[in-house]
């Protein structure tokens, strides 16, 4: 900037440093033509020239500034290319290009500082939310996320048409199997129901430990022979194990209008653990109609 003003003072100054010659060389009559024609035509030429100028030197560095402002507020790291060694004078737009770099830097470094802090948060936030809706022994659903998985399927029910069955399940005789292995074997068998589970649901399903050796599923399905063969899967799992343990299934079949609003969920449960004690009643009695799971319509 100081380059240039320097040059303009002495472009401007270079016509009267002719009229000085003239002068010292006794032409003053001339000297006196030639100032006046110098200030009239500098009169004439200022404001172009002026205007000329400011668009020169003043607008090129607003459009700097501009694109950098610009390019920061997308998300950029922009910098001032091509800055001499600072020295200690210097003008002020040189000065202004410098602590707009250092800004730059300090943004940038905050922006991936923020940036790392984010992503540990939301891995944080993750393990938390794993914590408060994961059983961890099982790697299902706890009952917790259960309570509110289950309503929000009532409310979609009811809402859209939709219909869905929810199933309870108990491993037969776990007590003894407890008192008679110890529970480590226990919370073995625990662990498998909860990968059976897992491994024979699919994509919308929502497995879940109800408590103690008590599982379920919500089936987001509507075809009763679809959710019959499912729980064989689940029963077929269990067949051969060296504890001679089994699993009882009930279940019952939600869809709109089957019970008011504000009591289906204690009725849906209710009905789908009255379904799961009908099945293990069927096994004490056994019955050749037996088939390890009973569902009821509503």
């Amino acid at each position: 900037m100081f380059r240039r003003t320097l040059f303009l003072v002495l472009l401007i100054l270079c016509p009267y440093c002719g009229v000085l010659g003239l002068l010292y060389s006794g032409q003053a009559e001339l000297a006196r033509d030639l100032l006046t024609l110098l200030l009239v035509g500098q009169v004439i030429l200022c404001v172009p020239f002026s205007k000329l100028f400011i668009r020169i030197v003043v607008v090129r560095d607003l459009r700097e500034f501009r694109d950098f402002v610009v390019s920061m507020k997308k998300g950029g790291s922009p910098l001032f290319a091509g800055l001499p060694n600072q020295t200690e004078e210097e003008d002020d737009l040189l000065l202004l290009k410098r602590a707009l770099n250092s800004l730059s830097r300090v943004v940038t470094n905050y922006r991936m500082r923020s940036s790392e802090c984010l992503s540990a948060a939301r891995q944080d936030m993750s393990r938390y939310r794993e914590l408060a809706e994961i059983d961890q022994l099982t790697g299902v659903y706890n009952r917790r996320a259960f309570d509110q998985e289950l309503l929000c399927r009532i409310a979609w029910a009811e809402e859209d048409g939709g219909i869905f069955y929810l199933l309870f399940l108990d491993l037969d005789d776990f007590k003894v199997v407890n008192d008679t292995h110890g529970h480590q074997v226990g919370d073995e068998m625990l662990v498998r129901i909860g990968n059976i589970l897992q491994s024979t649901t699919r994509d919308g399903d929502f497995p879940f430990r109800y408590g103690g050796d008590e599982f379920g599923l919500i089936l987001q399905m509507d075809e009763r022979d679809a959710v019959q063969r499912i729980a064989a899967r689940i029963r077929n799992h269990f067949v051969g194990n060296p504890y001679d343990v089994d699993v009882s299934i009930g279940g019952v079949c939600f869809s709109r209008g089957v019970f008011d609003k504000e009591e289906a969920f204690q009725k849906l449960c209710r009905r789908a653990d009255e379904a799961l004690y009908m099945s293990k009643q069927s096994k004490h009695n056994r019955s050749k109609a037996c088939s390890g799971c009973v569902l009821f319509d509503t």
